[in-house]
């Protein structure tokens, strides 16, 4: 039983056909990625979900083709049944195992490579904003006009390491049979109570520690009557880190201090009605 007749089964051989039209086509379609050819915000799931799922597949039928042949072969008396014999010896045997060591690397390189650029595509704004989250476009939008419109979605929104990351994919599973349903509320909320903490967030950009000095801001209110009466409200606020004591008090990030703790109760699901804020010190 030589391996020529094992690799005759027509699920072996479709196999390889589709693994090697995805691999070309993948590797085609990344190179005009990378030319600006596909401004697409959906062409992202093709090139880096779609391709190589197809790719994989394609892979996984040559050994579920070999074993569909090993099976029929064995069911004639006449063939006889075992492991083929590797012998290095012979020069067929050598280039055959360094044709399969080569195809191995190069399939593997190439499954790592769409691996990391889905990844990569799954975290882009884009994907966020334009494929996945479409139902959120005034929210996208709004980002988009903001002076954050530079940092990418995730960075906010997914915390760091492996379980942050699982727990996203998860929670973006589960946002998709609602959307898949259309049960999802209009307009989204913001869910207050999975909102990662400032210090993880803001504080990878914007240092509470640090003592900037005095900085004073004017806020210019106009009323509804006849001559949009308006009022003007003068602030100096002591831009530094907790701890930091100043002439009239402490600065403006005081509760960022791991060792102050800051609570509240709402009365409303929205949270805009808070009447308590109870804040314990370091001396409880």
């Amino acid at each position: 039983m030589t391996d020529r007749v094992v690799l005759r089964h027509p699920v072996a051989l479709a196999g390889a056909v589709i693994a090697t039209v995805s691999a070309v086509a993948f590797l085609t379609l990344v190179a005009a990625d990378l030319l600006g050819m596909f401004p697409n915000p959906y062409a992202g799931l093709v090139i880096f979900i779609a391709v190589p799922a197809l790719f994989v597949f394609g892979l996984l039928l040559i050994p579920v083709g070999i074993w569909l042949q090993r099976r029929a072969l064995r069911r004639d008396p006449s063939t006889p049944v075992g492991w083929p014999v590797i012998d290095l010896g012979l020069s067929r045997v050598r280039a055959i195992l360094i044709g399969v060591t080569a195809l191995t690397v190069v399939n593997a390189t190439l499954v790592l490579l769409a691996a990391q650029g889905s990844l990569h595509y799954m975290e882009s704004p884009e994907f966020c904003g334009q494929t996945c989250h479409t139902q959120m476009h005034p929210q996208y939008t709004s980002w988009q006009n903001t002076t954050h419109a530079e940092v990418a979605c995730v960075q906010c929104h997914v915390g760091e390491g492996a379980g942050a990351l699982v727990h996203s994919k998860l929670a973006g599973v589960r946002q998709l049979v609602h959307v898949i349903n259309g049960n999802f509320p209009r307009p989204i909320p913001a869910s207050q109570a999975e909102m990662r903490p400032a210090i993880e967030t803001c504080g990878t950009c914007h240092s509470p520690t640090l003592w900037h000095g005095e900085r004073t801001r004017t806020i210019r209110d106009f009323a509804e009557d006849e001559t949009n009466t308006e009022t003007a409200t003068t602030l100096i606020m002591h831009v530094g880190g907790p701890g930091q004591k100043t002439v009239s008090g402490r600065a403006i990030h005081w509760h960022a201090d791991p060792k102050v703790r800051i609570e509240y109760i709402a009365t409303d699901a929205d949270r805009q009605t808070i009447p308590f804020v109870p804040t314990i010190n370091e001396k409880g």
